[in-house]
């Protein structure tokens, strides 16, 4: 009886402990390094489209409303404390920061990915991103995990009838700006 109390005892604490380490592995933590395109597209419904899928998320989202990679790079090299940032917990509750780095950000958590974002005027363009990508990619990989992923958030065009100035880069047309963006 106490050899059966004991292997009881030893299947409780096998299942009880993988069980935790099984739900450990299902956060994911999203950094979005981005502009409002990354507001837009991160802190709308990613949580609840995680949640549906059986992962807890803990999103982060550092923006500066048309933020370019230029404009990254320059606030990563001045360590600026100029952006906002948005973190949206494993509750789902979302707490704002302004006055933020992307070092402070970068080390907030253990992300398992971390996006990019050009800003949508220059998201065709590929020369903005030669210019500018290298620098914040080698920043970014410094300071994160060797197994977090980085990838490049894409923007989409803008609506046929957009105002926005940067429009003009693509002759103020919606195909123009879609084909120039999504190039493989």
């Amino acid at each position: 009886m106490k050899r059966i109390k004991i292997g009881m005892l030893g299947l409780f604490i096998a299942f009880f402990w993988i069980g935790g380490v099984h739900a450990q592995q299902k956060v994911v933590r999203i950094l979005a390094i981005g502009n409002s395109f990354s507001q837009d597209a991160i802190e709308q419904n990613l949580h609840e489209l995680a949640a549906a899928d059986g992962f807890t998320a803990v999103i982060g989202n550092l923006f500066i409303g048309g933020c370019s990679l230029e404009r990254h790079v320059r606030n990563a090299r001045d360590d600026a404390f100029a952006y906002a940032y948005r973190k949206i917990g494993i509750d789902g509750k979302k707490v704002e920061r302004r006055n933020v780095s992307l070092a402070q950000a970068l080390a907030d958590e253990q992300w398992d990915y971390v996006s990019l974002q050009q800003a949508s005027s220059f998201s065709g363009m590929y020369a903005t991103y030669e210019v500018s990508l290298p620098e914040l990619v080698s920043y970014v990989s410094e300071r994160i995990p060797k197994k977090t992923k980085l990838m490049l958030h894409q923007t989409w065009a803008y609506a046929a009838s957009a105002s926005h100035s940067g429009f003009r880069n693509y002759d103020n047309d919606q195909l123009t700006m879609y084909h120039a963006s999504w190039k493989p």
